[in-house]
């Protein structure tokens, strides 16, 4: 008895399939491989950009007049992938009200659209201080492919208005 075995693999959203390959057992008086006649194929329901899971990594295609074979199918994990942030700006101008700056995901597939939640804890309102702010969520319909970076903190400012004062013209009559 053969057992040709589909190797199992892991990949992040968005990647290609791997190239699918298989360990072989079961093979006896130094026969290896090019004992077997037919191709080699496999069939997964995998294809680039689908959804975070698990998928079935089925081998086929290969006979032999010596070996009675038995397939057995191997997984291929599909993982959330790692975002980049982009953090746009880190010195806000003072308005008196608490702010907080923003940050993009990079790193995207197939122009999916998501959104990051960014978080300040305590009073940031103050000029001249340092607070950081942490992107705690993901956002939007594909947010479940994704997952936030270790580092996902930013240190931002907020810095004094510019203020420009112009004084009137006034004509004063003397008497």
């Amino acid at each position: 008895l053969l057992t040709i075995t589909a190797n199992d693999y892991t990949i992040s959203y968005g990647d290609a399939r791997p190239n699918y390959a298989v360990t072989y057992e079961g093979f006896v008086n130094g026969d290896d491989e090019s004992v077997l006649s037919g191709k080699l194929s496999f069939e997964c329901e995998y294809v680039r950009g689908k959804e975070v899971n698990t998928y079935t990594i089925t081998p086929k295609g290969l006979r032999s007049d010596k070996y009675e074979i038995t397939f057995v199918e191997g997984t291929l994990t599909v993982e959330r992938k790692e975002v980049g942030l982009s953090w746009e700006t880190t010195e806000l101008t003072y308005t008196g009200t608490a702010q907080v700056p923003t940050a993009t995901a990079t790193g995207l597939v197939n122009d999916d659209e998501i959104g990051v939640t960014v978080e300040v804890t305590g009073d940031h309102t103050n000029v001249g201080t340092s607070y950081t702010a942490t992107a705690t969520a993901l956002t939007g319909t594909k947010k479940d492919n994704y997952k936030l970076p270790a580092v996902n903190t930013t240190s931002f400012s907020i810095v004094k208005v510019h203020l420009t004062v112009t004084a009137n013209d006034h004509a004063i009559t003397i008497a």
